[in-house]
């Protein structure tokens, strides 16, 4: 496989897994008990988020990411976009997603990252580096140096050694 067919294939496969979420929650905005597990709303502003990201592409790359045929030069933004979502999920109050689904959700997404071949996951833990290198948003910055880390992917003695914010708080991309 080249280099610009693995990254297409893993760009693929990082916004079906973003995407895939974002149903997957769809799925827990009624939930089984008297309170939904997903609130309806919050998971809307985070689909408006992604549309937002999305929207700031040029017309054919977005149009090829959203028909499911993301290309190598896709890669950052789907990639930025899957962590984004990740980092959304982490950060939600219970209010919002109830825990068992937050935990459930980011323990499917490592399982899928564990699961690459190890020429994209070593892709994406180098484009998580360089995502977080041309990042101007703190929080946004710190969240892409520590992903890799937080999710298995890199032994511990590769922790980044960065300070941690105040407050780990998902910011819109509309806010930052």
């Amino acid at each position: 496989m080249t280099t610009l067919e693995r990254d297409a294939a893993l760009a693929r496969s990082l916004y079906h897994l973003a995407t895939g979420t974002l149903s997957w929650l769809d799925d827990h905005v009624t939930g089984d008990r008297d309170e939904p597990d997903v609130d309806a709303d919050a998971l809307a502003r985070m689909r408006r988020s992604v549309d937002w990201l999305l929207a700031r592409l040029p017309a054919d790359e977005r149009a090829r990411i959203e028909a499911g045929a993301a290309d190598a030069a896709s890669l950052p933004a789907v990639a930025g976009i899957f962590v984004d979502v990740q980092w959304w999920v982490g950060a939600c109050d219970e209010d919002e997603i109830d825990l068992h689904v937050a935990v459930k959700t980011q323990e499917s997404a490592v399982s899928h990252l564990l699961g690459l071949p190890d020429d994209q996951r070593d892709r994406f833990i180098e484009l998580l580096d360089e995502l977080a290198a041309a990042e101007p948003h703190a929080g946004r910055r710190y969240e892409l140096l520590v992903f890799a880390f937080e999710c298995g992917l890199v032994d511990d003695e590769d922790e980044p050694q960065h300070e941690e914010p105040d407050q780990r708080e998902w910011v819109r991309p509309e806010d930052r």
